[in-house]
């Protein structure tokens, strides 16, 4: 999430850039010392209820309007040690969110699964 927000506050980046795609290539687990995704019960709510909490006012990007997303997840073990606290479909549900919260379209957001 920093790193997002650190590519949409660039000077060089425009909200407005058209044909613009940011791919990231993660396992999209937010790991930092305030969150966990995955590994510690309740540190992965919905976006909504993130999107309240005060730790998400630093790491809320620019607006990405017009933008495309396209994330490589690299396939975790989620559900078993560490991960027992998540599975793919909600962390994707949640970084969909994300995205479409900031101004992406749902259109634009593609996600690949990789090994």
């Amino acid at each position: 999430m920093e790193m997002i927000a650190a590519i949409s506050r660039r000077v060089d980046f425009t909200r407005n850039a058209h044909n613009l795609t940011i791919t990231i290539a993660s396992d999209m687990l937010q790991n930092n010392h305030d969150i966990s995704f995955c590994i510690k019960k309740g540190d992965m709510p919905s976006f909504h209820r993130f999107s309240m909490l005060p730790v998400y006012e630093g790491l809320k990007p620019n607006d990405l309007t017009g933008i495309k997303v396209r994330i490589l997840l690299r396939k975790s073990h989620y559900g078993h040690p560490p991960l027992l606290y998540c599975n793919e479909n909600e962390l994707a549900k949640f970084w969909k969110d994300y995205f479409i919260a900031n101004g992406v379209k749902a259109n634009d957001i593609n996600f690949v699964r990789i090994q």
